[in-house]
């Protein structure tokens, strides 16, 4: 019974998982773009590389968001992250 739960859930987890890659791969190219504008600006930090700051301010974000996001029981034994 547990299996057949599973494997219908299965599309829809992957469904999410797209989603999430789509969402993370869309704010990776904006975050690396307003660096790279406000560096063109004369607004960024000296002497910083612009993808360094964007990576970095992106991990701070993506980190606050997970720690108010509850995981996703994919059955009883385990749980991920979504």
């Amino acid at each position: 019974m547990a299996d057949d739960f599973n494997q219908k859930r299965i599309p829809d987890l992957l469904k999410e998982y797209r989603r999430l890659d789509d969402s993370v791969t869309m704010r990776m190219n904006r975050n690396t773009a307003q660096f790279r504008d406000r560096d063109r600006m004369g607004l960024g930090t000296r002497g910083a590389n612009n993808q360094d700051e964007a990576c970095l301010y992106f991990w701070k974000e993506l980190v606050g968001m997970l720690r108010h996001h509850p995981p996703i029981a994919i059955n009883a034994n385990e749980s991920h992250w979504m």
